[in-house]
């Protein structure tokens, strides 16, 4: 899920930049708010992601304390932070799982998927 903030002009850019770096191969499916109408942490917007990737459970993975890791856990989902070497606020729930960098925690996905 990408997070545009409503910019219409660059709804298409997450999918273009998932092609280009050889992820989307690896995704059931992808939203970007910006063409969904709908913006984080509204629980929709994690709905409307896991409808695209045919539905159950899954997860939230971002680097966003508020939006991803709290919106997604919210809407019932499990969640992995990508801390960047930052800290886990305390006065939220905390994540199910975290990763220093982006690259680790889809690599962590990837190890779950098909162990």
């Amino acid at each position: 899920m990408a997070d545009r903030r409503g910019d219409q002009r660059r709804a298409g850019q997450p999918g273009a930049k998932l092609r280009r770096t050889g992820l989307a191969e690896h995704l059931d499916g992808w939203c970007a708010s910006g063409e969904a109408g709908v913006r984080k942490p509204d629980p929709a917007i994690y709905h409307l992601a896991a409808r695209r990737c045919g539905g159950g459970d899954g997860w939230v993975v971002g680097d966003s304390p508020v939006l991803d890791v709290v919106g997604g856990g919210r809407a019932g989902f499990r969640t992995w932070w990508v801390s960047h070497g930052r800290p886990w606020p305390a006065e939220w729930p905390a994540p199910d799982r975290t990763s220093h960098d982006t690259a680790d925690a889809l690599t962590g996905l990837l190890r779950l998927r098909h162990p």
